[in-house]
Order: structure tokens, then C-alpha cells, then sequence
């Protein structure tokens, strides 16, 4: 593509010292886009710059809440932000830019204009993923708020991830967490962002706007990506947005000719974009569910929800009453007031996978311009309508006509506004307090006695303990640590770090050894091992368990120290071996079996000078929070590796996805991972999982239907994982699973038919705050043969 006159780059220049530009792509409201090549990384990206006549205080902000946006998320279908920087332009004008990932694909908007509307099954897994991604932003307090086909990408093909869908231009998202905002006064009440074919009847009237807006917006997406056509149309803005209000919803078959559209279909259609907000899905997780049901053939998972008056049975134009949660009235306490600030500069709104200038129309001799509502008749196309914004001052519902008319006439000429957010210094993460580990008491189930952050003991400091057989692989204490699942008051929280200091020591002449540590002789039963470990230096401990006593032993690795042919060993590496990683070297092989890195003594450094290590088969990296995606290589090196443990680490799904040496593993628990999705779709191919835990994981229907295809699981743990009976219903196809556990899963009585299609289900356990005696005798009557704990 030829650069055009005015670009700010041309190919060969160097923007940030970092990113060489390759090529051209496009022009958007506030600047240009191109193609950039990291200067030391084989890595190509698009950069998008804030052109050099628009540096005002006012496009600085804007430009930020669009960068600062997109950059808070990082979910398989949301387009990623890799670098916010400024680049030394001309008469030292510092010039800001953004870098993120380079798509190869094209627009729903550029598919549907180029080619026939999307077929359901098409357009299933299309809608699946843009709700999830939506979805996702959504939890992180981010609106989207221009909701559009022209804003999902549909990739050429799938990305490391698996997506082929991306969420794009987050530029006048709404950060409704940011409890600052609304002290900063830097818009006006009642002004409307957005596209008026696709914005919700409260965005339209310039009201507070929350996720059920965007949930509007992508319904009526979903319906023109069926049909060709947007459900509401006419000659002019304020017409097309009385109708949002008013208008009946269109039947998918009525719109189109000799039209098949399965009755579950319509009815997500509507209950995407009904009028009223309280009416509609209440989360983008439930518009997911049911896409998915549609999807696999099964019944709609939020027809419960809507007490039967608007079903696949019902289907119809009339508007329903929906159930809404206990705590959505808190919602408005949690979203700011919308303010916006007028700009008396003009800008343009383009729309592509970079918020690009849209192509010259067919007859045009230039891009397509925005029109004053004053100033068109007539019905944009459907090319038109995907990029024209409006952006007005607020009507009220007694006004709607005249305020609509008159707004939109007196100021579609002036600047979209940006909202702005608080700094990015205060988005920066803070890392939890460091707590010394201090083993388990005897007996304990290692995967209780680690219990979540809010539900531990400070007895039990990091809730390290792995304490397993190294014979049989079973777990001891079984019965303990599950009568200690106590829900425990929100108030508790961890110690304060004690640093010990020894671990910094610098070491002495053993530094230069390469003498091994142990020396082995079998026994009768085993073996016996024989330390003698430096003592000018503190390199880690050693925590033994005696898989026949029961008891546990943790002392430090210094001087000789005995075990027998019953202690299974693992070690904990201090700070120092970070530093002097030959230390580990001198382990010889099938004498530790586990390694564990604990919340004060963790990098990617330590973790590397793990891997020298032989014969580890089981690591824990629970609470470990200054691990990075660099420490995945040194991951992968645990070939030998049958049971792993993330929980509340630093680690989310997509790097884990990454690391090669899953063919073996046996337990993985992963609670509090983010973006778990990647790593449930890589763990199909490990054939010896039996035991999962990754609760309180954000967990849609898609990663249920994945864990449904472990096929070999025997234990599977959920807690505090709201869960619907379809998402349940799904689990029943593991043929061999044993053990249910259901903390505070909101399941009740209902759930007792599902219970019994499980094959080999032996034990359920179960804890509910509310009705906790009632509900366990209601699931011992119902489900006979399977104990209840």
C-alpha cells in the first residue's frame, strides 16, 4: 500500500528506537496505522500512532483510554496491546503510539458485505467467541460500548490460542470500575457514543450504560449476520434510534425468504435485545451457554432463568419478564455516571480491525464521510451504516424526536470525546505479601491443607505440604483434609513476610564442588539415601513423608541428613540458587521426587535451576507470583512430570498452554488461573489425567464442554464455580469419574437427576452455607449408593 501524503512514517523509519515500519495500513480518527517490525524480536505488529497536529491534552486523553483499554485485558478474543510508549518526533514532539497484534483476517462487516449472510452453524462459533471475549472485558469493568460487525475480526485462521475471533477498537470503551472517573468531570452527561444501527435504547437516549447495553449491541449484530440486515432501519439516525426504543423485534424467518431458523435461535435473539435492560441476558457468560446449547442440541440453559415466559415453545414478539439476579440493583452503585467533554475539532470515525478510514464507496471519489442527519434522506447502505458514529447530546424519553433531531444536526460535526481514565501508574499490579512455608501437620491431604488465600489458616502459611505416596500415588488424609473444608470468614488473611536472611548468605568454598550429595544402597524394601549437604550455605529444605507412619518431617538441606525406602522427598530451593544454580547439579538421580517453589524464594531463575534436578515427577508453584511467561522453557524441561500445581500463581492458561511436558501428568490444579481455557483444550491430549482442579477459574460452558472430554478423569474439583445444570449436564460424559467436589456451586435439589446419569460416581462432596443439612439428606435420598460428604 502507497503511504499517503501527510503520514507521519514511511518505510525504513524507526518509531520508538524499538519498531521498524514495513509498510502502510491505514488511517483511523486520531492517526495512522502501520505495519512495524520489532528491531530485536522477530516479531511483526501494527502500531498505531496519535498524529502530530492532533497532540492536544484532549487527544492525549483519548488516545490513552483507548491503549490503557485494551491493555487491562488479555483474553483469546480480544485483540492484544503489547507497548504504550512516546516516539521523539520532529522539534523533539513527543508523538504516543500503541503496538499490538497483527491480524490477518477481515471484518464481519467486510464478510457480510461481500458475501451472504452467515449460516447458524457458521455463525454459532463466530458469536461464541465474541460474547466470551465481551464477556471478559465485561469482568474487568470495561464496556465496550460500539459494539459492531466492523469491531470482530474473523481471523484467516486460528491463532496460538485456537481463536479465530477478535473483539477490536476498545476506543470509546467505558471503564465503569474506575470509582475516580466520575470525580474527574471531563465529559457531559447524556452525550451518545457509539453506532445508532446497533446501540441499545438506553445508549441511544444518552442513560448510564452497562454490560446488557453491549449485550444489545451484539445481538443485533448476530441478527444482521443471519439475515443480511440490521433489525432496525430508516432514513435517518434519530428514526433508527426511536425504533430501538419502540419497534417490535423481527421474525429471523419472516426477514428472510423461504427462512429455516431453528425457534431456539429467535428466542436468543430476543432475549439478546430486549427493550428493557432487566429483560435481557444479564451476562455475556449466559448468551455463551445457550449459543453453546444451540450449538450441541441441547435445551437453553436460561429458559430457567426466564420462568418459562418466553421459551422455544413461545417464541414471539412479546416482551417477557425476565429474573434478575439478587445483586443487580447494586449494579448502578458500581457503573460511574457516563461523562463526556465536547470537542470543537472535527475527527472522523473509521471502522476496520485498527479503527481505520474506511474505503472509497463504489461512485465516491473519497472515503465515505459521516452526514449530518439534516443532510441525507436517505437509507445508508449497509457499508455506510457499519461506520457512521453519532455522537450527540443526550434526549430525554418525554423528547425523544426533537432532542434525537436536534443533537444529532447540531454537533454530528464535532469531535468523538473520549472518556478518560485514571493513570496508567495506578493499573500497575501490586505483589501479594510473601509468607514463610510452613509444612503441613501429619496427615493432611496436601490439596486441602493448601487451601485457597481466603479459607487457609496462617498455620498453614503458603499452604505448601505436597505430601503424597511415592509408592502408590494416593493421597493421605484424605478424610482430614476434607472434614477441615470449613468456610472460614473473608476477614482472614496470611501473616506478614519474615525474609530469612540466611538465604542470601554468600556461600564459601563448597560453591566450587561438584561432589554429589547422596549416595544410595538398596535395602529389603528400597532404598536408602545418605545426604551430606554444605553447610556454608542454606540451599533449600527437604520435607520427607513417611507413607506408612503418616508423618511428615521439613528440615533444612545442610549437613547429613538419612531417609529410608518409605520417605518420599521433596525439596524447596531458597533464594541463593538463583544466584549459584550448581548447586542443584549435585543431586543424583531418584532421590527427590518433588519440587516446590514457595511465595518469598521464587523466579524464573530459581525455577531454571530446578530443571537440573533429575527425576522430578511432581512441582508446585502454588502462590508463586514473580514467575513470567520466560520461566515456560524451563517448565517444558520436567519431562518426567505427573502431577503439577499453579494454583494462585502468576501463570495463566495461555502461557501454560505453551510448555511441552504434559504427556505424563496425572493431577494438574490450576484454582485461580486466568484465561484457563488454552490449557483445558491442550490437556486432551494428556491420556493419563485422572485428577483436575481448576476452580474459581472464570469458567464458561466452552471450558466445561472441554473438561467433559477428559475422559480418563477419576476427581474433579469446583468451588465457589457458579454452574448450571447444563454446564453439569456436560460433566456426565466423563465415563470414569469417581469423586465430585461442589463447593458453594450453587447447585440444589435439581441437580439430583444429573447426579444420576454419571457412570461411576462414588462420591459427592458438597457444601452449601445456606441449607446445608437440608440439602445434604435431600442428596443422600436422591442419590443412593454415592456418599455424601
Amino acid at each position: 500500500m502507497v503511504t499517503p501524503v501527510g503520514a507521519d512514517f514511511s518505510p525504513g523509519d524507526i518509531v520508538g528506537n524499538t519498531y521498524e515500519v514495513i509498510g502502510y495500513i491505514g488511517r483511523g480518527a486520531m492517526g495512522y496505522v502501520y505495519h512495524v517490525r520489532h528491531v530485536g524480536l522477530p516479531k511483526e505488529y501494527a502500531l498505531k500512532t496519535l498524529s502530530t497536529e492532533q497532540i492536544t491534552e484532549k487527544a492525549w486523553l483519548r488516545f490513552q483510554i483507548e491503549a490503557q483499554s485494551i491493555a487491562k485485558m488479555f483474553h483469546p478474543n480480544i485483540i492484544t496491546i503489547h507497548n504504550f510508549a512516546v516516539h521523539k518526533a520532529s522539534d523533539w514532539l513527543e508523538q504516543p503510539f500503541y503496538v499490538m497484534d497483527l491480524l490477518t483476517g477481515r471484518s464481519l462487516m467486510e464478510e457480510l458485505r461481500d458475501n451472504d449472510p452467515l449460516t447458524v452453524a457458521r455463525a454459532l462459533p463466530v458469536f461464541i467467541q465474541a460474547a466470551s471475549g465481551i464477556g471478559y472485558a465485561h469482568s474487568k469493568g470495561i464496556i465496550h460500548r460500539d459494539v459492531k460487525p466492523g469491531n470482530v475480526m474473523l481471523l484467516d485462521r486460528p491463532d496460538a490460542s485456537g481463536a479465530t475471533v477478535k473483539i477490536v477498537d476498545f476506543g470509546i470503551a467505558k471503564l465503569t470500575a474506575d470509582s475516580e472517573l466520575a470525580q474527574q468531570h471531563l465529559t457531559s452527561a447524556g452525550e451518545v457514543f457509539g453506532s445508532p444501527y446497533y446501540m441499545s435504547p438506553e445508549q441511544g437516549l444518552g442513560q448510564t450504560v452497562d454490560a446488557r447495553s453491549d449485550i444489545y449491541s451484539l445481538g443485533v449484530t448476530f441478527f444482521e449476520s443471519l439475515t443480511g440486515d440490521a433489525p432496525f432501519s430508516a432514513s435517518s439516525a434519530v428514526d433508527i434510534m426511536l425504533k430501538h426504543q419502540s419497534a417490535a423485534i423481527p421474525q429471523l424467518n419472516e426477514v428472510v425468504d423461504g427462512g429455516d431458523f431453528p425457534a431456539a435461535v429467535q428466542v436468543v435473539v430476543e432475549r439478546m435485545i430486549a427493550k428493557d435492560p432487566s429483560k435481557r441476558y444479564q451476562s455475556m457468560q449466559e448468551v455463551v451457554a445457550d449459543l453453546a446449547a444451540i450449538q450441541l442440541g441441547n435445551p437453553l440453559p436460561s429458559d430457567a432463568d426466564f420462568d418459562g415466559e418466553q421459551s422455544v415453545e413461545s417464541v414471539g414478539r412479546n416482551v417477557w419478564s425476565a429474573r434478575v439476579d439478587d445483586n443487580e440493583s447494586d449494579s448502578d452503585e458500581v457503573l460511574e455516571q457516563d461523562l463526556a467533554e465536547e470537542d470543537d475539532e472535527s475527527s472522523e470515525e473509521a471502522d476496520s480491525q485498527y479503527d481505520l478510514e474506511p474505503l472509497a464507496g463504489p461512485d465516491s471519489t473519497g472515503p465515505l464521510e459521516e452526514q449530518s442527519v439534516a443532510e441525507s434522506d436517505l437509507i445508508p447502505s449497509k457499508q455506510v451504516r457499519g461506520l457512521t458514529t453519532i455522537h450527540v447530546g443526550g434526549g430525554l424519553p418525554k423528547g425523544q424526536v426533537i432532542f434525537l433531531a436536534v443533537s444529532v444536526a447540531a454537533v454530528v460535526t464535532s469531535a468523538l470525546a473520549y472518556m478518560a481514565i485514571k493513570s496508567a501508574g495506578n493499573q500497575a499490579y501490586v505483589k501479594p505479601v510473601a509468607v514463610g512455608a510452613v509444612p503441613p501437620k501429619a496427615g493432611v491431604n496436601k490439596d486441602s491443607a493448601a487451601k485457597d488465600d481466603s479459607k487457609n489458616s496462617t498455620k498453614n502459611g503458603a499452604g505448601v505440604g505436597a505430601v503424597t505416596s511415592a509408592k502408590n500415588g494416593t493421597n493421605n488424609g484424605a478424610k482430614d483434609g476434607a472434614n477441615s473444608k470449613l468456610h472460614s470468614s473473608s476477614g482472614n488473611t496470611k501473616a506478614k513476610p519474615k525474609l530469612d536472611v540466611e538465604e542470601d548468605k554468600e556461600p564459601g568454598s563448597s560453591r566450587t564442588s561438584t561432589k554429589p550429595y547422596g549416595t544410595s544402597r538398596d535395602v529389603k524394601n528400597g532404598r536408602m539415601i545418605d545426604f551430606d549437604f554444605p553447610t556454608d550455605v542454606y540451599i533449600g529444605r527437604i520435607q520427607s513423608w513417611n507413607w506408612i507412619s503418616h508423618k511428615d518431617k521439613e528440615v533444612k538441606a545442610q549437613g547429613s541428613l538419612h531417609y529410608g525406602p518409605t520417605d518420599w522427598l521433596m525439596f524447596r530451593p531458597t533464594r541463593i540458587v538463583g544466584r549459584y544454580p550448581q548447586y542443584l547439579k549435585r543431586f543424583s538421580t531418584k532421590q527427590i521426587s518433588a519440587v516446590q517453589l514457595v511465595e518469598q524464594s521464587n523466579s524464573d531463575a530459581i525455577f531454571e535451576a530446578c530443571t537440573a534436578m533429575p527425576n522430578i515427577d511432581e512441582v508446585i508453584i502454588r502462590d508463586c507470583k514473580n514467575l513470567t511467561s520466560t520461566c515456560i522453557s524451563s517448565l517444558s524441561k520436567f519431562t518426567e512430570l505427573k502431577k503439577f500445581d499453579c494454583s494462585h500463581s502468576s501463570l495463566d492458561g495461555i502461557a501454560l498452554a505453551r510448555a511441552t511436558c504434559w504427556q505424563h501428568l496425572a493431577e494438574f490444579r490450576a484454582s485461580h488461573c486466568h484465561n484457563v481455557t488454552p490449557m483445558l483444550e491442550k490437556l486432551k491430549a494428556s491420556k493419563d489425567l485422572t485428577h483436575l482442579d481448576v476452580h474459581e477459574s472464570d469458567l464458561t460452558y466452552q471450558d466445561y464442554k472441554a473438561i467433559s472430554e477428559l475422559s480418563n478423569l477419576r476427581e474433579l474439583k469446583f468451588e465457589e464455580d457458579l454452574m448450571t445444570l447444563n454446564e453439569l449436564k456436560l460433566l456426565t460424559r466423563l465415563p470414569k469419574l469417581e469423586t465430585l467436589e461442589l463447593w458453594d456451586c450453587g447447585l440444589d435439589e435439581k441437580a439430583i437427576p444429573v447426579l444420576r446419569q454419571f457412570k461411576a460416581l462414588k462420591t459427592i462432596k458438597i457444601v452449601t452455607g445456606k441449607t446445608l443439612i437440608t440439602l445434604r439428606d435431600n442428596f443422600k435420598k436422591g442419590l443412593p449408593g454415592v456418599k455424601i460428604e
